[in-house]
């Protein structure tokens, strides 16, 4: 059963890796103004140090969020890294945890249960915690709703496409994914920009497979129809990301023409619907 969804969400515009076992990162970080930092325990730090990482944590949880910013933590998937790296996390200083390889609805709840005898251990508000969980594999493409209605600690998500090209059986290089791109980028050219004339847009840009929708701001409400769009796209089966009162589609390169259609569909009537 899906869970309620939190009140607010958090306003990430940038966000930043940070290796957590560099110290000379992790001390410059905070002059980058970044809203968020994310302290890596995965990709970015080998296997023989993951164990080293794991105990800088909140050392470094307190100096990159020294200046007032957001302070996540991205761990590993195995379960025999994955709960470690909670039980090493979970901390004042720290805000959410990014879950690369989230399979499905069920791992995003097992994971919240341990948040929640970790957290009664620290003494820290429960749902202090909140999760991120990454999108990168085929299987969970097609769970992706149910995963961002999982548990009332999910405030964001996103897909990992580099991990999601190669799970679907596909190289991030020239020849297969990118060429993909490459060749259906005028056709979603032609789609997207059919939207210029649709009410209160007021520009749609481009760039390959990527597209920003522009929209009209409400007087003394600045991004509150922006963010409308996104939630009334999300109720029609479609994800979108949006920065103040811009609509951002940025598909999975794997699609098919058809879906570009379907997308352009429900973000046409989105917009319509918008006052």
């Amino acid at each position: 059963m899906a869970h309620a969804q939190p009140q607010s969400l958090p306003l990430w515009r940038s966000m930043l890796f940070v290796p957590t076992n560099v110290e000379k990162f992790v001390t410059s970080a905070p002059s980058r103004g970044a809203d968020a930092y994310i302290l890596d325990l995965e990709d970015s730090i080998p296997m023989a140090q993951k164990a080293e990482a794991r105990i800088m944590v909140r050392t470094a949880a307190a100096k990159v969020g020294a200046g007032g910013a957001d302070v996540l933590v991205r761990i590993n998937r195995p379960w025999r890294l994955t709960v470690p790296d909670i039980e090493a996390s979970v901390d004042a200083n720290v805000c959410a945890l990014m879950l690369p390889k989230i399979a499905d609805a069920g791992h995003v709840c097992a994971i919240a249960e341990i948040l929640d005898e970790l957290e009664a251990e620290h003494d820290l508000e429960n749902g202090h915690t909140k999760l991120f969980p990454m999108i990168e594999t085929t299987e969970a493409y097609f769970h992706a709703a149910e995963i961002a209605t999982a548990h009332p600690r999910v405030v964001a998500m996103n897909l990992g496409s580099e991990d999601y090209a190669l799970s679907a059986g596909m190289l991030p290089e020239e020849e297969g994914l990118f060429q993909r791109a490459a060749d259906l980028a005028p056709y979603w050219e032609e789609a997207v920009h059919a939207m210029k004339g649709l009410p209160n847009v007021i520009d749609v840009r481009n760039i390959g497979l990527v597209a920003g929708i522009e929209l009209s701001a409400r007087e003394g409400a600045p991004g509150k129809r922006g963010m409308e769009a996104c939630i009334k796209a999300y109720e029609a089966g479609l994800m979108v990301r949006v920065t103040g009162d811009i609509i951002a589609l940025s598909p999975p390169l794997i699609l098919e023409k058809s879906h570009i259609d379907e997308m352009v569909e429900i973000t046409s009537n989105v917009i319509k619907e918008l006052d």
